[in-house]
């Protein structure tokens, strides 16, 4: 004789432990690929046959092994207006694919540009497999190592001008060609560091590090190392934009925690002042043992940049022009054969211990990146101005190089338009509004770490093609994730500080 409720405990829990394995496999997975792309750039480096690399690989897993929470949950995910905005915007994406392909636009761009915003699809995944604190708080301690990792290696390749001149070039192509780094000499002495992933994700990474040395008080030597070496790998990436991203992320910070979080103030002054004073020690150490002095370089690199044209108009993109944004995973940015000219970074050339440079930046090459950046943007304009309400669909492209613009908001209205633009910026507007409108998520300083960091991307996104490609999109994702669950349960955020 049965017994139907034994059966249907026993299928009931059967049913809880494929969940519970299929999540944590899904976090693994997710963990493998925020891994993958913080420290190879591209994925080139990995790439296993047909273009298909590691990232992608661990990109389907985490989808896949996430689809029974997913159906589980599927009512109370699908019926969230995050979401909802989501869709709407890869519908916009989706619209404007056919639109390119019948206008006859660049189909290796549109290829680029549907790949890139596919990584929109982990969301869903986030939301159903990020659903505490602790994952939460285990996938940002996670990201930190990772950066703090990479930040002691930019240190190190700071000395890139000391080393011996054939293996520097040969290590020097190997990192730009795989997509990884660039390094490019400023001055005779002083090396420029630039990871494509990981130097863009190094404020993100010192803001979750502040959170745990100032509200969790626990491992605080730990952070602050890994802050003071944020701090100087940023430093000599010598990105205005990363400059201009951290001031004003910094003044964000400080004004919310003055007005929101008070009890913590002095903490924070007190953690940041001491990082800012160790982090400009250690950049003088490296100043004083390399001759070189990083803080004038990082001034006249700065100052440069109002120089906008070069006697006679834009020049043509030169030898010094190396891989572009390869931070991408799940399409990059650079996704065909062609060689995209990084906005920041130029890589040595082959009589690099000899070229006639001033005492810290290579004035010529400074001139002419910034006269192709201008050159770009007058042609990326007046493509705006034929259709500047819904664009001229994915594939439109500057008759300039490859055609690839690294001014997102730019490429973004050229494509889709102000209506794609808004449909991009919408899920973002939406979820800051749940942070703000509501008390109970001001109690906790958790969510607001993630709000500052995702305005670092806002900021530099205007010069750095950073989210439309992994680079960007999974800290947009991660933001999203948040305001989620803070929509859902916010127990899960207020709970503890």
């Amino acid at each position: 004789m049965g017994f139907p409720c034994l059966d249907s405990l026993n299928e009931s829990r059967f049913s809880n432990n494929i969940n519970h394995i299929c999540s944590n496999l899904s976090l693994l997975f997710l963990l493998l690929f925020f891994v993958d792309f913080l420290c190879l750039g591209s994925g080139q480096l990995t790439e296993i046959a047909y273009a298909i690399s590691t990232r992608e690989i661990f990109f389907t897993l985490t989808f896949l092994f996430s689809l029974p929470i997913l159906f589980a949950r599927k009512k109370e995910i699908g019926v969230n207006l995050i979401f909802g905005f989501l869709v709407l915007f890869l519908v916009v994406v989706a619209v404007n694919a056919v639109r390119g392909g019948l206008a006859g636009n660049d189909l290796a761009i549109i290829k680029s540009d549907i790949l890139g915003y596919l990584n929109l699809m982990l969301f869903p995944v986030a939301c159903a497999v990020l659903y505490s604190r602790p994952r939460l708080e285990l996938l940002l301690k996670l990201i930190i190592a990772v950066c703090a990792l990479w930040a002691f290696c930019s240190l190190v390749l700071s000395y890139y001008a000391f080393y011996n001149p054939v293996f520097a070039m040969k290590f020097s192509g190997f990192l730009n060609d795989h997509g990884i780094c660039s390094l490019s000499l400023m001055g005779e002495r002083g090396t420029r560091v630039f990871f494509h992933t990981a130097s863009r994700w190094m404020f993100p990474a010192f803001l979750f590090a502040t959170y745990f040395a100032v509200v969790q008080k626990r491992h605080r030597v730990f952070y602050m190392t890994a802050m003071i070496l944020f701090e100087a790998s940023l430093a000599i990436a010598y990105s205005r934009a990363f400059y201009l991203g951290v001031m004003i992320c910094a003044v964000l910070l400080l004004i919310f925690t003055a007005v929101f979080f008070r009890q913590h103030f002095k903490g924070l002054l007190m953690v940041w002042g001491i990082a800012v004073i160790c982090g400009v020690l250690v950049l003088g150490a490296i100043s004083t043992s390399q001759h070189f002095n990083i803080f004038k370089a990082m001034l006249a690199r700065t100052e440069i940049a109002g120089n906008l044209s070069t006697g006679n108009g834009p020049s043509q993109p030169s030898a010094n022009s190396g891989v572009g944004d390869a931070s991408d995973g799940v399409g990059e940015e650079n996704g065909s054969d062609a060689v995209v000219p990084d906005p920041e970074i130029s890589p040595p050339e082959g009589e690099h211990f000899n070229s006639a440079q001033d005492d810290y930046l290579n004035i010529q090459a400074e001139l002419d990146s910034n006269a192709e950046r201008a050159a770009k943007i007058k042609q990326i304009s007046a493509l705006i101005a034929k259709n500047p309400f819904f664009g001229n669909g994915l594939g439109a492209r500057v008759a300039y190089d490859n055609g690839y613009v690294e001014y997102f908001y730019h490429d973004l209205l050229a494509k889709m338009g102000i209506w794609g633009l808004f449909c991009f910026l919408l899920p973002l507007f939406y979820g800051a509004t749940l942070l703000f409108r509501s008390g109970q998520y001001r109690k906790t300083a958790f969510p607001w770490i993630f709000f500052v960091a995702i305005v670092y991307f806002l900021v530099i996104s205007y010069f750095n093609p950073c989210l439309n490609s992994v680079t960007g999109l999974s800290l947009y994702i991660l933001f999203l994730t948040v305001c989620y669950l803070a929509h859902s349960n916010g127990k899960i955020i207020t709970d503890g500080v």
